[in-house]
């Protein structure tokens, strides 16, 4: 059973500033809720007891809203003192404060359907491999030009990962089933300045230590534009 995840909300949303103004993205409010509190009810609710936040720009005006929730027990806080590069840095940092064998990963800036961690909580999870939420709707997806591409196989592992690719079968949802060995590939990525998310899977994957979950059919949104925003807002308003 999986019960720890981990909540990337280390960078800046400068893209979202017309909507977040002074305030750090994660406490940006989309239907009365906090992405911050968007992500934390939802994972709560899945059964999961304890979620590592990776913080970085305003970090503290982060961690003192936290401090005021009810749930601020069940939140570790952990510092990623270089937001400003890319994300793989922020999940390597969340690892010394994590214990089990598989976790939960998502973006702050992300909503999704209960189906979707239902789906990834249900799946097979098998040692040593790790699992990427896979959307194959493209045509449905909210703004797939800035979405991160994948070609799946038909076994599920994944053939190329990166945001520019011209030909792809299904885009990244942006919530991940990690199994700790990750952590391996993310240091030997880090250490030759290959800093994302997409860099490490994409070689796990070709270690075979990487596949997929389809999720196909349930919504997400990854809000990080203010039109986004005003489309997350619309959905959770029930439009």
């Amino acid at each position: 059973m999986i019960t720890e995840a981990v909540i990337l909300a280390a960078g800046q949303g400068t893209r979202i500033r017309a909507v977040s103004r002074d305030l750090p993205k994660p406490l940006v409010t989309v239907g009365g809720k906090t992405l911050l509190q968007s992500g934390v009810d939802a994972l709560l609710s899945m059964g999961i007891e304890k979620i590592v936040c990776v913080v970085g720009y305003q970090h503290q005006e982060v961690r003192d809203y936290a401090a005021g929730m009810p749930w601020h027990d069940a939140i570790v806080f952990v510092q990623n003192d270089e937001w400003q590069k890319e994300n793989g840095l922020s999940v390597y940092a969340a690892r010394e404060a994590l214990h089990g064998e598989f976790f939960l990963l998502q973006m702050v800036d992300h909503l999704f359907d209960a189906a979707i961690y239902e789906r990834a909580l249900a799946a097979r999870h098998d040692a040593g491999i790790s699992y990427l939420c896979i959307d194959r709707d493209i045509a449905g997806v909210h703004d797939p030009d800035d979405a991160t591409k994948l070609v799946v196989r038909p076994d599920t592992s994944i053939a190329s990962i990166a945001k520019n690719l011209t030909e792809y079968n299904a885009v990244d949802c942006g919530l991940f089933v990690m199994h700790t060995a990750i952590f391996g590939f993310f240091e030997q990525a880090i250490r030759a300045g290959r800093n994302t998310i997409s860099n490490s899977v994409e070689d796990a994957g070709r270690a075979g230590s990487f596949r997929t979950i389809d999720i196909t059919g349930a919504r997400w949104i990854d809000v990080d534009t203010e039109e986004a925003w005003q489309e997350a807002t619309r959905r959770v308003q029930g439009g």
